[in-house]
């Protein structure tokens, strides 16, 4: 059995401009993850992961960029690699 799991985060870093003001950068991840369910299981999932933004600072290199990440999930937490 498999089950396909989404979600959106926003990134946001805090920038300051040449006149020493606050100028936020936001990109958007959306994920979409395919996770297979086994007995033997550990929560092991393969995904992908697409960025969206319109900055022009700091993450303005994640505009377009498509990722393929791996999720690991524990009674610990959640580690996703990228």
């Amino acid at each position: 059995m498999y089950t396909i799991v989404n979600g959106q985060s926003i990134i946001t870093t805090n920038n300051y401009n040449s006149s020493g003001n606050m100028k936020p950068d936001n990109a958007t991840a959306v994920m979409i993850d395919l996770n297979g369910v086994r007995p033997d299981d550990p929560r092991v999932s393969t995904g992908i992961v697409f960025f969206k933004t319109n900055s022009t600072g700091h993450l303005d290199f994640l505009d377009n960029m498509i990722a393929i990440c791996q999720v690991k999930a524990s009674p610990k937490g959640t580690d996703i690699r990228m």
